[in-house]
């Protein structure tokens, strides 16, 4: 029975972790779409301030105007607006491929129930029987979930 309340203790510690790990990968989510969010503001300044300048330049026909300033101003808005536009780009890979590696993870990673199922159905009857049987040796090992097992009978 220490052997079947070890390996439920460890897998706790390793449900822990992978709730950890999900946590921080969706707080990282979390953090990238409110970056998201803010360049998309931050580019919808730049377009109106670019729509602005060329209403300006449309309209500008006194000679106090200086058609180099708004020109320059024009250009620099128009750079902005593709810069922010790289960058949500990046974003929405970003959070794409984040979304895409935790789902892979939760996939590929055991739950809590299903580990306890298999000690309960298949550990402990398996142990129980071993108890009529002398024993030589034995190695476990868990990781990524995966419960590990070598015996030599005698």
């Amino acid at each position: 029975e220490t052997v079947i309340e070890w390996t439920k203790q460890s897998m706790q510690k390793a449900q822990k972790r992978r709730q950890a790990f999900i946590s921080g990968r969706n707080q990282r989510i979390e953090d990238i779409r409110k970056d998201l969010q803010e360049n998309q503001q931050l580019k919808q300044q730049a377009e109106d301030t670019v729509r602005v300048l060329k209403k300006q330049i449309s309209n500008a026909t006194a000679p106090e105007v200086d058609m180099a300033t708004l020109t320059q101003e024009l250009e620099g808005a128009q750079e902005k607006v593709a810069d922010y536009a790289d960058v949500i780009s990046e974003k929405k890979q970003q959070i794409a491929e984040a979304q895409e590696y935790l789902a892979d993870y939760q996939k590929k990673t055991p739950d809590v129930q299903t580990s306890e199922m298999y000690i309960d159905q298949v550990m402990v009857p398996l142990l129980e029987a071993f108890k009529s049987m002398e024993l030589i040796a034995t190695k476990t090992n868990v990781y990524n979930g995966i419960f590990e097992l070598l015996m030599f009978f005698k």
